[in-house]
């Protein structure tokens, strides 16, 4: 029943990835209709529909420690602030995925087909806070494609613009001279991070709905 489910969520999400990657997330329109907010970036390819609402961990399996040779535990400490007022914004959800580094090899890029490992939604708590353990990404795919070591976002909340982004792992910015995603556009210097002491820390800002010009004149403080 459950390879049932899979085959038609994979067609749902096939279906979502044409009209979303290769219209209006293509890199000819991106810039014109995502561009504008600071921490946008793209979707990518690998997202997949219906994630389930987690409470705490991203991955599945047995607990990775510290001690591990196959990944690295790693905790993300996010928050999701109103841009305007940098207030908090409560019960705003995180839609989160990543590759699996347990997973990634000559033959796979680590991203699960089935199933939900290293997908999932977390709500932030009521100062808008929320903790996720997950494993420490790495670089993936051939030379001239690689990819930067990244987590994947959608950040959304009631009555705020929602937006797709992602955090950059990469402090000697080896793998983002690279990255394909900056092939059509600067690299958004903005979304990389550098995990201290296993804890990774952001903050995600969302604008109001219907903000003037849709949020064209996001700025950064």
């Amino acid at each position: 029943m459950e390879t049932i489910q899979d085959f038609f969520v994979i067609i749902l999400t096939v279906c979502r990835l044409f009209l979303s990657n290769f219209t209006i997330q293509s890199p000819l329109l991106w810039n014109y209709l995502f561009g504008h907010h600071p921490q946008a970036e793209i979707e990518g390819a690998a997202y997949k529909l219906f994630s389930p609402f987690r409470h705490r961990r991203l991955y599945d399996g047995p607990v990775v420690l510290p001690t591990s040779k196959d990944a690295t535990p790693i905790l993300l400490s996010l928050r999701v602030l109103d841009g305007t007022t940098r207030k908090p914004i409560p019960a705003a959800v995180l839609d989160v995925w990543q590759v699996d580094p347990r997973h990634v090899g000559p033959h796979s890029l680590g991203y699960s087909l089935f199933g939900y490992n290293c997908r999932g939604k977390f709500v932030t708590d009521e100062n808008s806070a929320r903790e996720i353990e997950t494993l420490m990404p790495v670089p993936y795919g051939p030379q001239s494609l690689q990819r930067s070591a990244h987590i994947h976002f959608i950040v959304s909340a009631y009555g705020y613009e929602s937006f797709t982004s992602q955090l950059y792992i990469d402090p000697e910015r080896k793998f983002t001279k690279h990255d394909f995603a900056n092939w059509w556009r600067e690299s958004r210097d903005i979304l990389h991070v550098e995990p201290k002491d296993g804890k990774l820390e952001y903050e995600f800002l969302l604008w109001p709905k219907y903000a003037k010009k849709a949020g064209r004149d996001f700025k950064m403080v």
